[in-house]
């Protein structure tokens, strides 16, 4: 349990963030998202280049880690650099056990590993299409 100014927060490895945190990834993973649905139909329609596609993977793999931190109410960037029980003020959680945090970098580089295949795979079916 950690104790913050305003509140007290119970640092799982299940959870790392607060609901500020939240609204800002699902911003960052709706805006990918857009992203990829416009310039898929930029490319269907003509106005953007297939050889577009490869350089939209970095997208794809951010999507997929912003989703997960979403979906998993767990920050990445929080995970790997070992700062747990945050809620809603950056900063406010100093110690941890040093389990916990063992636990919360092995979900972040888990999620990290996920938007990388997915990046992968994202380059995999660009390459097959740019390829025609």
């Amino acid at each position: 349990m950690i104790i913050t100014p305003l509140r007290i927060i119970d640092a799982t490895e299940a959870c790392n963030i607060g609901p500020a945190e939240l609204r800002t990834r699902r911003v960052a993973f709706g805006a990918a998202l857009a992203l990829l649905i416009v310039a898929l139909l930029a490319i269907v329609i003509g106005v953007l280049p297939v050889g577009v596609l490869p350089f939209l993977a970095p997208v794809a793999g951010g999507a997929v880690v912003s989703g997960l931190q979403v979906r998993n109410r767990f920050c990445v960037n929080y995970g790997l650099r070992g700062v747990v029980g945050m809620g809603e003020k950056a900063g406010a959680a100093v110690e941890a056990d040093r389990g916990l945090r063992a636990a919360h970098l092995r979900r972040a580089r888990g999620m990290v590993g996920w938007g990388v295949l997915a990046a992968g795979a994202w380059l995999v079916v660009a390459a097959l299409v740019v390829s025609r």
